[in-house]
């Protein structure tokens, strides 16, 4: 049983946070220009960034666990691009015959002819409905229909979408990767609230000096350790009931990690200057789409929305 990412994964992992930082120094934003995110397309494109969850030539692939390495790199400055979708995408409809350089989303059914669509309005997305026969369709979102950017980092549409399912392995990998860029984010977050603690002064001192920063900052870290014990507990054993709890926990730590940077940023913390409120919000909208995967095998409870959102 893997429990830890290969070497190639780890060592990719380096290489494509490398790449996203010169994508998007500034951190997270919201108020990104169409075309420098075409741009920024463009460049995971011409990279094969986005072919990651395929095989290779000889046969190989990364595991689920190796690809959310990559996904946990991506979460840590993610850009509103449909990266992750089409990773997933290109893992499940491998051989297809699709120009590589195609942004691809996917939907999860929400109830008996609905279906959400992560990033539907992107430019030249191809979105696919996984049938209930086992087949694919492109299907599109029609023009004007509502699309919920609660999550600014992620959109979301609803669309109607008859005899749509998800196979128990793709309930898997959506949940994994979900997980695995929240855990991104909550890394990335928490990075900046220790850089800030060490630099930011009151009354003469640095705020980490004070015994309340610390010991949130290291509760932060704690959470945002087990989160990624849990993650590989996810990409190890697959969905059930238990782990289902698992997924539960793991959103609700990160939310807790990203919600207590934000904390330790005083009241600078939430203002769009830094940004964590973006992450806060992605991490809640990922949550939910976890949830609204595995829904469908596992009954209509909102455990994880809940938890997300700290009710």
């Amino acid at each position: 049983m893997q429990v830890l990412p290969s070497d190639t994964a780890t060592e990719a992992g380096s290489a494509f946070a490398e790449l996203l930082a010169d994508l998007n120094s500034d951190g997270w934003r919201a108020d990104t220009a169409v075309d420098r995110l075409a741009n920024a397309w463009s460049a995971l494109a011409a990279g094969g960034w986005p072919l990651v969850g395929e095989a290779g030539p000889d046969g190989d692939a990364f595991s689920l666990l190796d690809v959310c390495e990559l996904i946990e790199a991506w979460g840590g400055r993610a850009l509103p691009v449909p990266f992750v979708p089409t990773v997933l995408v290109r893992r499940w409809t491998a051989g297809a015959a699709m120009p590589t350089e195609q942004p691809l989303s996917y939907t999860i059914p929400v109830g008996e002819g609905a279906a959400v669509v992560p990033y539907p309005t992107f430019p030249g997305t191809r979105i696919l409905a996984l049938r209930a026969s086992g087949s694919t369709e492109a299907i599109e979102v029609p023009e004007g229909s509502p699309v919920d950017d609660f999550d600014l980092l992620m959109p979301v549409a609803a669309v109607a979408a008859p005899e749509i399912t998800l196979t128990l392995d793709r309930v898997v990998d959506v949940c994994a990767a979900s997980l695995a860029e929240a855990v991104g984010v909550a890394a990335t977050a928490l990075r900046r609230a220790v850089a800030h603690a060490r630099q930011r002064e009151q009354f003469g001192r640095p705020v980490g000096a004070f015994q309340a920063v610390k010991h949130r900052c290291a509760n932060m870290h704690v959470d945002l350790e087990i989160a990624r014990s849990l993650l590989t507990r996810l990409a190890q054993t697959g969905i059930s009931r238990e782990s289902r709890t698992a997924v539960t926990e793991g959103f609700e730590r990160t939310r807790r990690v990203v919600e207590g940077c934000i904390q330790v940023h005083g009241g600078m913390g939430f203002t769009w200057e830094t940004g964590l409120h973006l992450g806060l919000r992605h991490v809640v909208g990922l949550a939910a789409l976890a949830d609204h995967a595995m829904d469908g095998w596992l009954g209509g409870r909102d455990d994880v929305r809940t938890a997300a959102r700290g009710r």
